[in-house]
């Protein structure tokens, strides 16, 4: 066997198409399956580099990596730049030189043994036959085999496990029990990689047949992993940025996870301390732990916080920096302030409690035309509606209205003024024991003013008694009961108006230093009570 006199220029499968005269360029062909049928090919080669098709375009043969033809005739036609054809050398089409372009080379017929791996020959021993067509044969031992589960399409450059008919460059089909393709690196890292131009995707598709129902993978122009739903509505369902930002529903997320629609959960949602759960561009949700104390804080922009529902319930103390307000109506409101509560309605103060040194209720605070009633309950029929007030305080000129009277308990007085002026039932300082109304008048006196003064009863007090117009008699006699003056005169003087007439009962004394006074043009008689 000749020694190989150079490299090794061709390792794959080699097809042979036929028979080549170098000098005449002059080819037969081979006749056999998949090769260039019998008869003469007048101008096999073009000179010098070849048309894409490998050939002349006369020939009308396209070339196919591993196409190889037998020198018959040596020459010198100028074939891809070899011009040196020896007889028995080879002229074949390799894919594996020029940066994988296709190219016609000599193979030395001395090479050709230590070149061609496995060949189409014409040789009984070697030829494959048409059943094992585009088989991968393996050797083992004596033996030389392949099958159809595991084929290389050498006219697509496809390679099919499972299957010979591959559609894509490596197509892997299964059947039967689970399976798939495994990387397993036992010291290492072990990865699988998809690398393709910058613009263009880099993905793995998960197909129902021929129908590509989802794709993971990246998308062109970015660096962005994506989850795309290929149901034709081509939706990019989760987005995760080289960044860290994580996208549901959109392409282009902002933050750490941004959803474009919808969520549910059906468990607990937590967010720490101190952490906002934002509504819009502004509104938030947070529990603020800060300062020793926690409060969950709602914080809206724009026009607020609305709290809606058949009942809405605040379980514990419900806390507000100043105010309630009415809804579509900004001034009427519940006021907060320190030590301060405002009732306010369209703008004024009509109640107020304030506690300061001496704490104050104010009703009518903006001393506005404000009346102040206080209603009964509808089982006093004998009025209408209008009449149900029991108490009314006009506010146009201050006046209190009892529709139905006031109650004074005993002992206790209704003061007019600031002298000492009362209306009191308490019980006389006699023996008796009986009550008397009591009216207690200034220091100048008690005025009973009217067309008309009754007295149904016995009238009885202290000198002097002043009646301005005519006394009647109704009853009882006119000063015949309890008519009496002190024994002992006041230390600080008794004065008898002017034009009064007196009578005074004794013995009187007088203490020391005081005085007994009679004014002008009055009258004044003490009967001693032992001449009565």
């Amino acid at each position: 066997m000749p020694t190989a006199s150079g490299s090794i220029s061709f390792l794959g499968a080699a097809r042979f198409q036929g028979y080549w005269n170098a000098s005449t360029n002059v080819a037969t062909g081979s006749g056999l399956v998949g090769a260039v049928t019998g008869g003469l090919v007048e101008g096999l080669f073009a000179t010098g580099t070849q048309p894409s098709a490998g050939y002349a375009a006369t020939s009308m043969i396209t070339s196919t990596i591993g196409h190889y033809w037998q020198v018959t005739g040596s020459g010198t036609h100028n074939v891809d730049g070899v011009t040196d054809w020896n007889l028995n050398d080879w002229c074949i089409y390799s894919g594996s030189i020029a940066g994988g372009t296709g190219k016609w080379m000599r193979v030395a017929f001395e090479d050709t043994i230590a070149s061609i791996i496995v060949g189409d020959l014409s040789s009984s021993s070697f030829h494959m036959g048409v059943d094992n067509n585009k088989h991968v044969i393996f050797a083992s031992g004596s033996v030389h085999s392949g099958s159809s589960n595991f084929v290389y399409d050498y006219e697509n450059d496809r390679v099919g496990v499972g299957t010979d008919t591959p559609g894509e460059k490596v197509d892997v089909s299964l059947t039967g029990a689970n399976g798939g393709i495994r990387v397993i690196n036992a010291t290492d890292n072990a990865y699988l990689k998809l690398d393709a131009p910058a613009d263009e995707a880099a993905y793995i598709d998960f197909s129902t047949g021929e129908s590509n129902d989802w794709q993971i993978g990246r998308r062109p122009g970015s660096n962005d992993l994506t989850i795309y739903d290929n149901d034709g509505a081509n939706d990019y369902i989760f987005t995760w940025e080289q960044g860290g930002n994580v996208g549901i529903g959109t392409t282009n997320p902002t933050t750490l996870l941004d959803v474009n629609g919808t969520g549910r959960f059906s468990g607990d949602v937590t967010i720490v301390d101190d952490k906002k759960l934002y509504f819009g561009t502004g509104s938030y949700i947070e529990l603020d732990a800060t300062g020793g104390e926690e409060y969950l804080t709602i914080s809206a922009v724009g026009e607020g916080i609305a709290l809606t529902g058949s009942n809405v319930a605040v379980e514990g103390t419900l806390k507000v920096t100043e105010k309630i307000a009415h809804v579509g109506d900004s001034d009427t409101y519940l006021q907060f302030l320190d030590d301060e509560i405002r009732l306010v309605t369209g703008g004024r103060i009509l109640l107020a409690a304030q506690e300061a040194t001496q704490d104050v209720l104010y009703i009518n605070g903006n001393l506005s035309d404000a009346d102040f009633s206080v209603y009964a309950n509808s089982s006093l029929a004998a009025y209408s509606v209008t009449n149900f007030k029991t108490l009314h305080i006009s506010g146009s000129d201050g006046i209190v209205h009892l529709p139905f009277g006031a109650t004074i308990q005993d002992n206790n007085r209704l003061t007019f003024g600031t002298t000492g002026s009362y209306i009191s039932l308490e019980r006389h300082v006699g023996s008796t024991g009986e009550d008397y109304l009591t009216i207690s008048g200034s220091a100048t006196g008690l005025v009973l003013s009217g067309s008309n003064v009754v007295i149904d009863g016995t009238l009885s007090g202290a000198s002097p008694l002043l009646i301005s117009g005519n006394a009647e008699q109704t009853g009882g006699g006119l000063l015949t009961d309890y008519v009496s003056n002190p024994s002992t005169l006041s230390a600080d003087g008794v004065t008898v108006p002017e034009s009064s007439n007196t009578v005074m009962y004794g013995p009187i004394t007088t203490p020391d230093g005081s005085t007994f006074t009679i004014s002008d043009s009055s009258l004044v008689k003490i009967i001693d009570l032992s001449e009565l």
